[in-house]
């Protein structure tokens, strides 16, 4: 609530109003002011470390996905020290205790011994719109696992109610469109490509109230996930949870099965201009065009099923008669037939 509040201040350029509350409240607040000055200070430190020869092998790794020092400074991109304790020892110089620096998530404790939660990782730092630091993402080099790590839940940070680069979107104002996708390098990617409003879920599937927070920035967002059997199956879902919210959504999908990072590299931003979002439901009947053969009467019989469940969605008469239109060549159907079982019989000709 406090937080609402202080960033509904903000948008409305008005003094933050005096919080009511007793002392438990004032040291909740002192902690998570702790928390965040421990997140920024540890986000400079593992920056730091980037540019050190010890830890050339992350440096190269992001030269190697494309990204240039000035991209590097925007996101804060940083690298683990070589030691297991290396940022926790860092963070007690300064004067950060071992149970607050577990309580951001920066340690763990763990057998009598306090390390870093982070190893032998790239570093993403996740900031918020207010500027920030939440949390990190970290993503191994090597054969260390898990291959990308996120900052658990803390008193400042839950992945369920944030997105990658929400600092980038409120500063990117009057946005036609926000573009959602799955990883961090995908957001890296195509913003240095040029490409404004780009944001990522934070390790987890989209969630009602992300859904909630992108409407904030546009009034319509694509969906730009990878182009694989599980990219392909959180689209869907996400676009789901789009219209459950009345939020207008689209799909850019890439071809060839390719990830947004890959295509901008591959093609470049003009080559992404060039593609063409799909709305929900004709994305929806292409992923049914792969599971039926339209090649056999029982194919087409299935597949008009398929996207007759999905077209019951669609409310613009003007709309609803394309989609109409491309399933009677798809399956020799009438228009008549196809519009009854859509459940649109108001629409047919008396």
């Amino acid at each position: 609530f406090k937080d609402a509040v202080m960033l509904l201040a903000e948008q409305a350029h008005m003094e933050i109003p005096q919080m009511v509350g007793g002392r438990e409240d004032a040291a909740t607040k002192s902690q998570k002011e702790r928390i965040y000055e421990a997140n920024k200070q540890c986000a400079r430190f593992f920056h730091s470390q980037l540019w050190k020869h010890e830890n050339a092998q992350v440096l190269s790794y992001l030269y190697q996905r494309g990204l240039d020092d000035a991209t590097i400074r925007m996101f804060g991109l940083g690298s683990t020290p070589p030691r297991s304790d290396g940022a926790t020892q860092a963070m007690r110089d300064i004067g950060f205790s071992d149970d607050e620096l577990v309580r951001a998530g920066i340690s763990v404790r763990r057998d009598g011994r306090v390390y870093d939660m982070f190893r032998q990782r790239a570093i993403f730092p996740i900031i918020d719109a207010q500027g920030r630091v939440l949390g990190f993402g970290g993503r191994a080099l090597g054969d260390v696992k898990p291959k990308y790590l996120n900052t658990g839940d803390t008193p400042v940070f839950n992945k369920r109610l944030g997105v990658f680069a929400a600092n980038l979107l409120k500063k990117q104002r009057g946005l036609k469109r926000v573009i959602l996708v799955e990883g961090y390098m995908d957001v890296i990617a195509l913003t240095q490509a040029g490409l404004p409003g780009v944001c990522a879920t934070l390790g987890t599937a989209l969630t009602v109230e992300q859904a909630r927070l992108l409407k904030r920035y546009a009034p319509e967002i694509w969906v730009s996930y990878d182009g694989d059997a599980a990219g392909q199956k959180a689209i869907l879902r996400a676009l789901e949870i789009f219209e459950q919210e009345n939020i207008r959504s689209r799909v850019l999908d890439f071809p060839g099965g390719m990830d947004p990072d890959e295509y901008i590299r591959e093609y470049g931003l003009a080559g992404l201009e060039s593609l063409t979002p799909m709305d929900a439901a004709t994305y929806r009947m292409k992923q049914e065009m792969q599971g039926h053969d339209l090649s056999t009467q029982e194919g087409r019989t299935n597949y008009a099923m398929a996207c007759a469940k999905h077209l019951s969605k669609v409310k613009e008469p003007v709309e609803l008669e394309n989609h109409v239109r491309e399933l009677m060549l798809a399956t020799g159907f009438s228009r008549e037939v196809l519009l009854a079982q859509i459940g649109r019989s108001e629409l047919i000709e008396k």
